[in-house]
């Protein structure tokens, strides 16, 4: 006999991340668990159930005990086969375990996470830890990260798109640059990068700078703190954003992110002892022009910086172009690591253009850089690119890489932790009435009347729907659903507005979003992309 505990906490759906099971398991109910990855803590439930409750007040938790002879099989599923509960391991002689199984993703074997807290007769207790407190962060930060964010990742370093992040998901990205000095020894610069959606329209990210100069030393190099806005609503012809730095940095700081004034080579040629003497309070200020057409992705990025230390210190100017593009601009039926639609590639060409004093190229330096990013289907993303000076005054050589993952439902996790009632949200009155209201299908209407009697070029596609399902499920089911049910985050896509309306009229909300309501525009993919999406969700509704 085995004595299974499950620790439910009510008022979330089983597509939602944070759900934990109990009665699913009783009967006849489908549902899939991965039952290997048992983590082995000595605790009791009830000790669990109190601590999440200290952590969250307004979380209804329950401890509920089932009986399960070996051999019993409790878990059916026609669509996915799980693990049973006849595998469980036998109890030691003389002990009762109990189990305390928290499910997240119970819905897709392959994110899901089963923390299970077992206990003896005589629990053990590591010393200055409370398991329980313990135990229960990991369920709150397995409610975080357990759903997988495929990001759509453009190669650009420098440059900008007009693409913000997802209003509530945090991107976390490491990047490296390896330069070479003529009048000096090479270095490595690097920086840290937290990417977090705070609105649809607003995105803000902190930076931690570093380099290490060979024959020199390591050092930390200073912060930078970066938001970005839409003014627009919509798609647009150019689709302006406005970008608002401040940076407080060392003259030591090498990691090139922005070319700007008389920015050259030489000025990086000095003893790190000598560099980090100085420090800069600067303002950067740039607008991010954008547009996508037909899988390609055109980007400039005029910029004026000013350091706010005291002195004589006029505004600085530079700029930024880049242009991309995805090698395949429709997905393919399966799910790949090496699809062309993975990989993006794109140039960028960027310098300083002088000071209000001595505007111009006099005395500046140039790139032309290369690169590619490779958007993996478990949802990191890796880039590279190689730069090469344009002139005596820049770097003959910089090498650029990086590493970032995208991590859904941040905010949710944040708000509660603290004890709120999770983050973004779908609505004002929670998930009882979110299928029920029909403001969130209000943009429908909004709909352009060309746009909605717009056919769709793949309706008799194959492939379209299997594509389709694949793309839904990496870029819109962490808001909208595995099945488009709806979560906290976004409204249903099963409710009749959405099931009346055209092939054109959904194929409209993709590319230009709901961003005021925390939908971002998914104009970055590919226009057969979208439609593969559309494809499959007049499928989904028939």
């Amino acid at each position: 006999m085995v004595s299974v505990f499950y620790l439910t906490r009510l008022g979330f759906s089983t597509s939602q991340t944070g759900m934990v099971l109990t009665h699913t398991l009783v009967g006849d109910t489908a549902v899939s668990l991965d039952l290997t990855p048992l983590v082995r803590v000595t605790n009791h439930a009830r000790q669990v159930e109190q601590a999440l409750r200290r952590m969250d007040p307004s979380c209804a938790c329950a401890a509920q005990a089932l009986t399960v002879r070996k051999g019993d099989n409790y878990i059916r599923d026609s669509r996915i086969a799980g693990p049973e509960l006849a595998n469980a391991p036998r109890p030691k002689p003389r002990a009762q375990t109990r189990w305390l199984g928290v499910a997240t993703r119970p819905d897709r074997p392959a994110g899901a996470i089963l923390l299970a807290v077992a206990s003896a007769v005589k629990p053990y207790r590591p010393r200055g830890v409370r398991v329980g407190t313990l135990s229960a962060l990991l369920v709150l930060w397995s409610s975080a990260v357990c759903r997988r964010a495929v990001a759509q990742e453009s190669p650009y370093f420098l440059t900008y798109d007009h693409y913000l992040e997802e209003k509530g998901n945090l991107e976390l990205e490491y990047v490296s640059t390896f330069g070479t000095q003529r009048a000096g020894h090479a270095f490595h610069a690097f920086w840290a990068e937290f990417d977090y959606g705070a609105t649809g329209w607003w995105t803000t990210e902190l930076y931690l700078d570093g380099q290490t100069t060979f024959s020199d030393g390591t050092l930390f190099t200073g912060f930078r703190w970066e938001n970005r806005f839409r003014p627009l609503a919509h798609e647009h012809f150019i689709n302006p954003i406005i970008y608002i730095e401040y940076e407080q940095l060392n003259g030591a700081d090498k990691i090139l992110k922005e070319v700007e004034g008389h920015d050259v080579e030489s000025d990086y040629g000095e003893r790190n002892a000598v560099l980090r003497q100085e420090h800069k309070h600067e303002l950067e200020l740039k607008l991010l022009l954008s547009k996508s057409f037909q899988g390609w992705n055109v980007a400039v990025n005029p910029l004026m910086g000013k350091n706010l230390s005291p002195g004589n210190n006029p505004w600085e100017f530079g700029y930024a172009l880049g242009v991309s593009r995805p090698l395949a601009l429709k997905a393919s039926p399966t799910r790949c690591t090496f699809c062309p639609e993975n990989f993006i590639l794109g140039v960028e060409l960027y310098g300083g253009l002088g000071d209000a004093q001595a505007f111009g190229l006099s005395g500046t330096s140039h790139y032309l850089a290369p690169a590619a990013a490779w958007n993996l289907p478990s949802g990191w993303t890796l880039r590279a690119s190689t730069a090469f000076g344009l002139n005596q005054n820049s770097h003959r050589v910089l090498v650029r890489w990086a590493v970032s993952r995208e991590v859904s439902g941040f905010g949710d996790m944040v708000g509660r932790l603290f004890g709120g009632r999770g983050g973004p949200r779908a609505d004002s009155a929670g998930r009882g009435d979110l299928h029920g209201s029909h403001d969130h299908y209000a943009e429908l209407a909004t709909v352009p009347a060309h746009a909605a009697a717009e056919r769709n070029p793949l309706e008799k596609d194959p492939d379209a729907v299997a594509a389709g399902g694949k793309l839904f499920e990496q870029h819109c089911a962490e808001c909208h659903g595995e099945r488009g049910e709806g979560t906290r985050r976004g409204p249903s896509l099963m409710e009749e507005p959405v099931r009346q309306a055209t092939p054109g009229a959904l194929f409209w909300i993709l590319t230009n979003g709901v961003v005021r309501r925390g939908m971002p525009d998914w104009s970055k993919l590919p226009e057969l992309e979208r439609w593969q999406i559309v494809t499959f969700l007049k499928a989904h509704h028939e």
